[in-house]
Order: C-alpha cells, then sequence, then structure tokens
C-alpha cells in the first residue's frame, strides 16, 4: 500500500540488544510521517540480529538508533 501511495521517508528507531545481540525492544525513535512504513521499519530492525556491545572484555545489553530508509525506485 506505501509503495502504490508513492510514500517515502526515513525512521530512526532506537533498539535495545541484549548480550546475545539480539533485539529486545525497537520503538520509533524519529518517525516518517507514514504509520505503514513505521511499522515496517519497526518489525524489520526487530528481526535483525546484531554485533553485541562489548566491555571489559564482556557482552552487555545495549541501546543503538538505527535509521531505516524507504525511497521508490533505484
Amino acid at each position: 500500500a506505501s509503495l502504490r501511495n508513492g510514500e517515502t521517508g526515513s525512521v530512526t528507531i532506537r533498539v535495545r540488544i541484549d548480550a546475545a545481540g539480539e533485539p529486545v525492544k525497537a520503538e520509533i525513535e524519529q518517525s516518517s510521517g507514514f504509520r505503514n512504513l513505521d511499522r515496517a521499519a519497526r518489525k524489520a530492525v526487530m528481526r535483525w540480529r546484531y554485533a553485541p556491545k562489548i566491555e571489559n572484555g564482556a557482552a552487555v545489553e545495549t541501546e543503538i538508533l538505527v535509521p531505516v530508509d524507504f525511497k521508490i525506485g533505484n
């Protein structure tokens, strides 16, 4: 539906990542202005796996900001 409607934009997602590199929480930090794009971005980052942050030689939980851009065409 978003593609059909020509919706484009950028979404920034705040993602909490556990010590194993698994996402445990994702929230919209900055909206694209389109609900469907925001939902798609959040859903996508929750499927990804991340390299955990290392502090003092051990993996720890952390939060990062992930930008997701939606563009039409090449």
